[in-house]
């Protein structure tokens, strides 16, 4: 086995691994820390994603100009990074426009032990993704001053489908969790995410879904916050033993569905909080289909709980079934124009009696013919 020199300019490790041609690659793969040539030679590059940023990434041709993007963007415009073994996240692994990094085939990145970059992985251009692999911050020992996410997305037309995301979120900065994501257009999918604060966190996101992944032990499950919407779905997920809430949504965001949710065993199951935004409502939530269980505090909050935010309202809880929680029917902090169609409670006292005796029709209507 041939085991070259690091020292290797990009363009002599290119011409070594394509045995000659000059033409940049649009598939790499990386194996152990070595990089696989197309007539299987390989060469050193090393474990740590600064190796990968500096010695791999490059190889790549320039991104295309998206403006000229035909609408079905595959294979023949996308450039595949393959990983495959344990790295090493020195730095943040920072993916450029149209490049799918690829870890399906048992790809790992462990958070550094000490001061780690403020993401794992970062997908902040257009028309790029994140499949399979496993984030782990837990390897991270001093994050004291520091924040620490996961996957980070932020664009146009991303996807993060597959992945494995555990413990991640923490630090003293204020934007982390397991997986965020902001922009236009994309999909976090079939993720599984375990421990850490936030497992899925939308933020200023629109005309997007998340569906089919599975969080268990997070301080949050799903985080819907920033003005995220309109069009943003959240379905299919299971989201269990959540320290807080289970479903959160806040801080201004409107015309999201949120359905054929599975939520067990949190502070609060779905809470709607709009606290600091006054120029845009937590409004035009339809809430429908989803099973809340064993919450804590109660199944269900919503409400302005700060006088000088924005109003929650028009928002709309149907066929949703509410079984098996603790506390008050509603956690209600403040909100008007909110409707209740075709629930199932289970807790004896029934809506009457929780924490919306009182309100008027027009604030919170039950339709309890």
């Amino acid at each position: 086995m041939i085991r070259f020199s690091r020292t290797l300019s990009v363009a002599a490790v290119s011409l070594l691994l394509l045995g000659g041609c000059h033409s940049s690659p649009t598939n790499l793969r990386v194996v152990d820390g070595y990089l696989i040539g197309e007539k299987g030679g390989k060469t050193w590059v090393g474990l740590n994603t600064s190796a990968i940023m500096s010695s791999v990434l490059p190889l790549f041709p320039p991104p295309p100009n998206i403006s000229t993007l035909t609408a079905i963007v595959n294979s023949s415009v996308l450039r595949y990074l393959q990983l495959e073994g344990t790295y090493v996240a020195d730095v943040t692994l920072s993916l450029p426009s149209v490049t799918v990094l690829d870890m399906r085939q048992g790809g790992v990145i462990e958070a550094a032990a000490v001061s780690p970059g403020p993401a794992l992985v970062e997908a902040s251009g257009s028309y790029s993704a994140v499949l399979g692999g496993n984030y782990d911050c837990r390897t991270a020992k001093n994050i004291t001053g520091k924040q620490l996410t996961g996957i980070s997305a932020a664009g146009k037309g991303f996807v993060v489908r597959g992945a494995s995301v555990n413990g991640c979120g923490y630090g003293n900065g204020y934007e982390t969790g397991n997986i965020r994501v902001r922009g236009h257009g994309g999909e976090v999918s079939f993720c599984e995410i375990t421990g850490g604060t936030r497992g899925i966190w939308t933020e200023t996101i629109t005309s997007f879904v998340v569906h089919d992944n599975h969080m268990r032990h997070t301080g949050v499950g799903i985080d819907v916050d920033g003005n995220s919407g309109p069009h943003l779905a959240v379905y299919n997920n299971a989201i269990e033993d959540s320290g807080g809430y289970g479903l959160w949504m806040e801080e201004g965001s409107e015309g999201v569905a949120v359905f054929n949710n599975t939520i067990r065993n949190s502070t609060v199951g779905i809470y709607l909080y709009n606290n600091g935004v006054k120029d845009r409502t937590l409004s035009q939530l339809m809430v429908v289909g989803n099973t809340v269980s064993e919450s804590r505090m109660a199944p269900v909050g919503f409400g302005s709980h700060n006088g000088m935010a924005a109003l929650t309202q028009q928002n709309m809880f149907a066929s949703n079934v509410f079984k098996n929680n603790s506390g008050a029917v509603f956690d209600q902090g403040g909100g008007t124009d909110t409707w209740f169609v075709s629930n199932q409670f289970d807790q004896p006292a029934g809506a009457a009696n929780s924490r919306l005796a009182g309100l008027s029709a027009e604030a919170v209507s039950v339709l309890d013919p």
